[in-house]
């Protein structure tokens, strides 16, 4: 849906539970700690986005989550949005809602129809970025060497 707007806020209780899951890595090598509060930053964004996906069964928001943050050459990456919940509970649909697809018949026919992307990933990670980028920047206690920044749906550390 172009030009669909997200109103949905960042809850406090996502907030103070990224603050105490934070406070065990305390002490903690630099880099452990940063990978930690850009995994917790990338969690605030969970509630407001299930909050305006499409709901019809309910299967799609609860398939949102936050993946672990993985090194690459340029630094870490931390993704948010949709994946397939293994036993039937849904979710495996997420990339076509998100990007919009063709309407293709049981039998494989192309009827010429598409549906339009509901865009609603994309959408709360930008209305939110700023608040996850300073939250992110907190954590990590500013210490020199750290940048974030978003990329695409994924937030990167270098």
């Amino acid at each position: 849906m172009p030009g669909l707007k997200v109103t949905a806020r960042m809850d406090a209780r996502s907030y103070n539970r990224a603050i105490t899951t934070l406070k065990k890595w305390e002490g903690h090598p630099f880099r452990t700690r940063v990978i930690k509060a850009h995994e917790a930053g990338a969690r605030l964004l969970i509630a407001p986005m299930r909050r305006v996906a499409p709901k019809r069964r309910g299967g799609l928001a609860k398939s949102i989550s936050a993946k672990k943050a993985f090194p690459t050459p340029r630094g870490y990456i931390v993704g948010v949005g949709v994946k397939p919940r293994g036993g039937g509970k849904g979710g495996a649909h997420g990339h076509l809602l998100s990007k919009g697809h063709r309407v293709i018949t049981p039998g494989g026919r192309n009827t010429g129809k598409s549906t339009p992307a509901h865009s609603f990933i994309q959408d709360t990670i930008e209305g939110h970025e700023d608040r996850v980028l300073r939250f992110i920047q907190e954590q990590s206690l500013n210490l020199e060497g750290a940048t974030t920044s978003f990329v695409g749906g994924s937030i990167r550390s270098a």
